[in-house]
């Protein structure tokens, strides 16, 4: 969708294919790194507007890059986001790694401000630029309302420049960071995943929410 309108756009598994952590764990930020670089050298790409984003955990993902990569990283999308890096299994067990070390993680998943490892949280306030996040107020999987609004608040501490949006929906869930509207049978299918703790408080919030969202962030990356 996101190609379709210009943006020339790589969707990058991080485990479970060959050659990368069959799980989510010891994850290099580095990958992701290497992964910018190659596309910013592609043809028709501008390397000095490149973004990330991440859905879920992935929104991790994308809020480490920014945050350690910065001169890589122009923008970022993070959909039902976390705050804070978790450590998932056990603390011996993170998720991502950086220069060989793992970056500190929370085994309180649920928690914005965790307590057993305040580093965890992912500081935001060092990254320097336009910032789109989206979440769902009845989500399951994790607070991810209030995890998006702790990350405005580590922007706007900072009182830079660059826009930073946060588009919070009362009935989606979780799924609403799956981004693609108008996708016939998605509803259903994610009712049917995990308890349907995905869905949102019934099978078309979710996607009534992408509806609204989509052209919201279209018009946010074009400005």
């Amino acid at each position: 969708m996101l190609a379709s309108r210009g943006y020339p756009t790589l969707d990058l598994a991080y485990s479970g294919e060959p050659d990368i952590p069959a799980t989510d764990q010891n994850i290099r930020l580095e990958y992701f790194a290497r992964a910018l670089r190659w596309l910013g050298s592609q043809p028709g790409v501008n390397p000095h507007r490149l973004w990330v984003t991440g859905l879920s955990l992935g929104s991790e993902a994308a809020f480490l890059v920014a945050v350690h990569y910065a001169g890589l990283v122009h923008g970022v999308a993070g959909f039902s986001p976390n705050d804070v890096a978790d450590c998932l299994a056990d603390a011996d067990s993170p998720v991502w790694t950086l220069g060989g070390k793992p970056v500190p993680c929370t085994s309180e998943v649920n928690d914005p401000h965790p307590t057993d490892n305040p580093a965890a949280v992912i500081p935001m306030a060092n990254f320097h630029g336009p910032v789109f996040l989206d979440c769902g107020e009845a989500d399951l999987v994790w607070s991810s309302c209030a995890n998006a609004r702790v990350v405005m608040a580590e922007l706007a501490s900072d009182h830079d420049s660059y826009p930073h949006e946060l588009l919070s929906y009362p009935d989606a869930g979780h799924a609403l960071g799956l981004l693609v509207p108008y996708c016939p049978g998605f509803a259903r299918s994610e009712s049917q995943f995990v308890g349907g703790e995905l869905a949102g408080t019934s099978d078309v919030a979710n996607p009534l929410a992408r509806a609204s969202q989509w052209p919201k962030l279209l018009a946010f990356l074009r400005n």
